[in-house]
């Protein structure tokens, strides 16, 4: 009796999207042959979707976008969108789960704050959950974190901020190592980076293993043609989001080293779909990507070296990259302690060759491991199994300082929160070494590694 070929699994990915990451790993298996659909509840800002969605993911979307507008007017309006939200992201849930064998989700999304995961095992559908750094990382060591701006920005001294900022720290934190726990309970593999790992109990995918899914433009395209050669260097800086990022910073380095005579154009985009930074990215010679990173190669980063242009990164977790990401799976950026930011660009610019051969190295990086077809044939790894090499052990890196701010402005933070709410506040008894740690590290003084 002949067997027929075994049905490969269908995937569902959402049930949001940030940077391009889902919508791109969609790409990435349907090129591998995987039936896969990408579903996000909310219409995303920069761009990186087009095209029609199913009527029920439509429900959904517009169920969410009344909500918001519905949560400042009466508390009657405000109930009847969270009913229409409740039922519409149920009828969304039932369709998956009829539907899709395997759900690959991340970004702190979920159909009901993880809930569902309990059913989803139950049936049997294999889940795989990826944490992209918001969504995990302590709000403490977090820059981008809202409540904590503010405070970042100056506003310590007023102690009604300061209180404020702290308390919802430490409201923050026990939400988060609450959404964590009930993650690792029920799902199948979680995808985490070692630097914004701290607040997981047991062993996970290293990110690095994984990657970024980034699109490779056509070598005969115009996306694929890099600019022809100009005196000045191009820099490229194109923040989401200024403060975290460090624009500021990074604007003075840059008149910094004009004042020295060092010919740089230095070009700054913000705000704008992911189309126009594509097109400012074939005119520069390099960029920038942050001052404070968690990470040698986010988003934009990745996105320039699948167009052939190296990325200068700054961050503290450079010091510990090395030990924490193996180096075959080490993005080839100029990752550099925020201090040497100006030293690693007045180097970049004032050697041509170098940043020539630097983007073609990090081409050549991104078109093996970073792909969104690379990317989507390890996830299809994930779906049978977990390779060992690919694990990392629960709180197994000492990285303090976080992203988005300053060392000091770190030390700072956690040293006012411990004060205010106790070392129980950190979010961390579940691993007392790197609690320690950030209790010497909040108490150093300034200067101080």
């Amino acid at each position: 009796m002949k067997r027929g070929r075994a049905r490969s699994p269908r995937i569902f990915l959402g049930i949001t999207e940030v940077s391009g990451y889902f919508s791109r790993l969609r790409l990435g298996l349907l090129e591998l042959g995987a039936d896969a659909v990408h579903v996000s509840v909310h219409a995303h800002q920069f761009g990186y979707e087009a095209g029609p969605v199913p009527w029920i993911v439509a429900w959904s979307r517009r169920a969410v976008a009344r909500r918001a507008v519905a949560a400042d007017t009466s508390r009657l309006r405000s109930a009847v969108a969270l009913t229409n939200v409740i039922a519409s992201r149920s009828a969304l849930l039932v369709w998956a789960m009829c539907r899709f064998d395997v759900f690959i989700l991340g970004a702190g999304s979920s159909f009901f704050a993880l809930r569902e995961l309990a059913l989803l095992r139950w049936l049997g559908k294999r889940v795989i959950y990826t944490l992209h750094g918001t969504d995990a990382r302590p709000p403490y060591i977090d820059g981008f974190f809202p409540a904590l701006r503010p405070a970042l920005d100056g506003q310590w001294q007023d102690s009604a901020t300061a209180d404020r900022a702290l308390d919802e720290l430490a409201t923050e934190v026990a939400r988060r190592v609450r959404f964590l726990r009930r993650l690792e309970r029920y799902a199948d593999v979680i995808v985490c980076g070692p630097s914004y790992g701290h607040f997981l109990s047991r062993s996970y995918v290293n990110f690095y293993a994984i990657g970024l899914p980034t699109p490779l433009p056509a070598p005969e395209s115009s996306a694929g043609k890099r600019k022809t050669p100009t005196p000045a260097t191009v820099v490229l800086h194109a923040p989401s989001q200024t403060a975290g990022k460090g624009t500021a910073l990074i604007r003075n380095i840059v008149t910094r080293l004009q004042q020295e005579g060092m010919p740089i154009d230095y070009r700054e985009i913000s705000g704008r779909p992911n189309h126009e930074v594509m097109a400012a990215l074939r005119e520069a010679d390099v960029v920038i990507d942050q001052a404070w990173s968690d990470t040698p190669m986010a988003g934009f980063a990745a996105e320039a070296a699948a167009s052939g242009c190296p990325a200068l990164v700054g961050g503290y977790f450079s010091a510990l990259v090395g030990e924490a990401v193996p180096e075959s799976w080490r993005p080839p950026t100029t990752f550099v302690a925020p201090e040497q930011l100006e030293e690693g660009l007045r180097d970049l610019a004032a050697d041509p060759q170098e940043l020539a051969r630097l983007g073609e190295v990090a081409r050549e990086y991104v078109s093996a491991q970073w792909s969104q077809r690379a990317v989507a044939a390890k996830m299809l790894q994930l779906v049978q199994e977990v390779p060992p090499e690919w694990l990392v052990a629960p709180a197994s890196c000492p990285y303090l300082e976080g992203c988005g701010l300053t060392r000091e402005q770190a030390r700072s933070t956690v040293r006012r929160l411990i004060d205010r709410h106790g070392i129980g506040a950190l979010g961390l008894s579940h691993a007392p070494a790197l609690q320690k740690a950030f209790a010497t590290f909040a108490q150093a003084e300034a200067g101080d590694v």
